[in-house]
């Protein structure tokens, strides 16, 4: 039997340069920066949200049907002849409104799935009682809490919840 020469194996094994190149490192960071910012943006549902101030003519309750909150007379306000100014917060940055129409405060680029979203009203005719509703799905979101006189009201909004809302403020029953 004649002998066989086996080939050492470490003859085949092709030995690879490596370059050091910056640029590719830049397009990795690059990368990674735009693709954080896309998920917060996506996550925190950047839109317009707005808040009606409405005064009703009748008493309503947090416990009211939507019924009773329709027969209550709701009208909107006018704000910029009452002198009326809402700041909406997402925890303890505010965000000032970017226009009034009549009763309707409106605020572009606010953060819609935030989880503490909270808004202040000042300066009000006063009243007793003051409600946040959700007219889309025309149910009340919670009473608002006021300052004695009934003519600053402060509530907190909640997370994940409509863009459009009412604050209905009543005298109490």
């Amino acid at each position: 039997m004649a002998k066989t020469k086996e080939r050492d194996k470490s003859q085949w094994i092709v030995q690879g340069q490596y370059r050091n190149n910056p640029w590719v490192m830049f397009v990795i960071v690059a990368l990674i920066i735009a693709a954080v910012v896309i998920a917060y943006i996506r996550i925190m549902g950047f839109g317009t949200v707005t808040y009606e101030v409405r005064q009703c003519q009748s008493p309503i309750t947090a416990e009211s049907s939507w019924t009773e909150i329709e027969a209550a007379d709701c009208s909107p306000i006018d704000a910029a002849r009452d002198g009326v100014t809402m700041t909406l917060f997402e925890g303890k940055s505010p965000k000032e409104v970017d226009s009034v129409r009549g009763g309707r405060f409106v605020f572009e680029g606010f953060p819609i799935n935030t989880p503490a979203h909270s808004f202040e009203l000042r300066g009000v005719q006063p009243a007793e009682v003051g409600l946040l509703v959700d007219p889309s799905s025309k149910t009340v979101r919670r009473e608002l809490s006021s300052n004695a006189s009934g003519t600053d009201w402060s509530g907190f909004t909640g997370a994940r919840g409509p863009t459009d809302y009412w604050v209905l403020l009543a005298p109490g029953s």
